[in-house]
């Protein structure tokens, strides 16, 4: 099994809501969102082989995903297949349901740069065990999905101490063999929130942030800093603003938004930033 070097890029990344549903557009990283890149190749280069490689979604150490590229497998009628695994059970891919015809072969549906990507029928977020991403001259429930793919993205989402958060795995594929040409698939990268234990925490010149209270049940909540901010912006969990307030090293706010957990972002006076998760309840 290969083994997958992998660099996070983002200036932070946050705590997750219950749920983080919404209008997520392949190919943009929300505010607060992270994306990782990757290097994975799979390219068998002799019929009747398999290469496969594991890989983590969210930088908590424990791979999330395998990705499995057969060349002329013969328990598939000589075909080559690219599927994707998921290695952890709370994790869902939008596939198309294949139901009792196919139940096995679950196909995802591959979103292009700037589609909204919501997952409606007759696709839906499944748990599955094998996921077909692309195929080539499968006799059984073969060719519902492309034999091959540029720069295309899957949607997952992933719940995680009861807190759920959406993301998408970006790769490209061919998996049309000739004599002179191997499949292959390379992932790019996945962009999803970084981190299971809330927020990572930017801690300057001993800046100390304290809410309360934190849960909120009516969105009013006080807030004290130990350096002067200048502002204070809201966040929703993909990165929407939806309000502000006033500086200070003290302040409140009365925030008119519904249940859920959301972004609070200090910046101070002398240029650095900490971010804070409120949760209303």
């Amino acid at each position: 099994m290969k083994r997958i070097a992998q660099l996070a890029f983002a200036l932070f990344a946050c705590g997750m809501a219950p749920s983080a549903r919404g209008q997520l557009i392949a190919g943009a990283i929300p505010a607060w969102y992270t994306e990782t890149s990757y290097s994975i190749y799979l390219e068998p280069l002799v019929d009747f082989t398999e290469e496969m490689a594991d890989f983590d979604v969210d930088c908590d150490g424990i791979d999330d995903f395998r990705l499995f590229l057969d060349r002329n497998n013969p328990s598939m009628d000589f075909s080559n297949r690219l599927y994707l695994r998921s290695l952890v059970d709370s994790i869902r891919i939008c596939v198309d349901d294949m139901g009792t015809l196919c139940p096995n072969f679950n196909h995802s549906l591959n979103y292009m740069a700037g589609q909204t990507m919501t997952c409606t029928s007759p696709f839906a977020l499944l748990s599955d065990t094998n996921v077909v991403v692309g195929d080539h001259v499968t006799f059984l429930c073969g060719g519902v999905a492309p034999e091959s793919a540029d720069s295309v993205y899957i949607h997952y989402e992933k719940t995680t101490n009861g807190n759920i958060v959406e993301g998408w795995i970006f790769m490209s594929y061919d998996i049309v063999s000739t004599n002179t040409i191997d499949p292959w698939a390379d992932v790019h990268g996945a962009i999803g929130i970084c981190g299971t234990n809330g927020i990572e925490q930017r801690d300057k010149d001993g800046l100390r942030i304290v809410l309360y209270p934190n849960p909120t049940p009516d969105g009013r909540i006080k807030w004290s800093s130990s350096s002067r901010a200048i502002s204070v912006e809201i966040f929703d969990m993909l990165g929407q603003r939806i309000d502000t307030g006033e500086g200070g090293s003290t302040g409140s706010l009365a925030l008119d938004v519904g249940k859920g957990s959301y972004v609070l972002l200090f910046r101070t006076e002398n240029g650095h930033h900490q971010v804070e998760r409120l949760i209303l309840h």
